[in-house]
């Protein structure tokens, strides 16, 4: 390494890891960052997609700070709400890992501090509860029947399947369908499991019970 107006080099071992929540190759091509920094930092990319775009992460990582402020908190016993669950769910999360745990975090608080041992809508922060969405489709509705056995359909064709591959062969968002098959799963229709890519990455799988073609492992669908 040499410093900046320095003549001697310096032996140096070291590791960077820089993280960003923009696009630094759009940035390098507007001329807003430098292309000589951006190749020195490019060695190993690891692109992790918004938390809108791993349903079933959300999930995942709801239970794991629930756990960490019940300790925290000292709270023998708390769980949450469906109907929070499904607000967790259908939220974009415009802030990220960082905005769920504080959001657990505060609605922890609030649940404890009312006594309550199941995390309410009316615990979670204020942005939250406003997101909250009005019911458009009617339990039993036609619509939803749709939604069901063209899931049903195409998890007995092949399965176990991606959710967000699921979403864009029925037309629909990712927080949708996964509603749905939750509400499949509880009827024993179909199961939903998180597996690991190759790439290391969590996905979100269903599989449909009593399947007429199942692949040979999970992993084959995770190319």
């Amino acid at each position: 390494m040499l410093r900046v107006g320095g003549m001697k080099h310096t032996k140096v071992n070291v590791r960077v890891i820089a993280a960003s929540n923009m696009e630094l190759l759009d940035l390098v091509n507007a001329g807003r960052f430098r292309k000589d920094l951006y190749f020195r930092l490019a060695a190993a990319p690891i692109t992790l997609p918004p938390l809108r775009e791993r349903v079933g992460d959300v999930e995942l990582l709801t239970h794991h700070f629930l756990e960490r402020y019940r300790s925290e908190f000292k709270v023998e016993k708390m769980t949450i709400a469906p109907e929070t669950a499904r607000i967790f769910s259908d939220y974009q999360w415009p802030g990220n890992v960082r905005e769920l745990e504080s959001a657990m975090r505060y609605a922890v608080m609030m649940a404890k501090g009312k006594g309550q041992s199941e995390i309410a809508p009316a615990h979670l922060p204020p942005l939250l509860r406003k997101s909250a969405p009005e019911p458009t489709v009617v339990s039993g509705s036609s619509e939803e029947r749709n939604i069901r056995q063209a899931l049903l359909h195409l998890l007995e064709t092949w399965s176990p399947r991606k959710i967000a591959e699921l979403a864009r062969e029925v037309n629909r968002d990712r927080s949708t369908v996964y509603r749905h098959l939750k509400r499949m799963a509880a009827k024993g229709e179909v199961e939903i499991k998180t597996a690991r890519g190759r790439d290391g990455s969590i996905v979100s799988l269903a599989e449909a019970h009593g399947s007429k073609r199942l692949v040979n492992t999970m992993q084959n669908r995770l190319a």
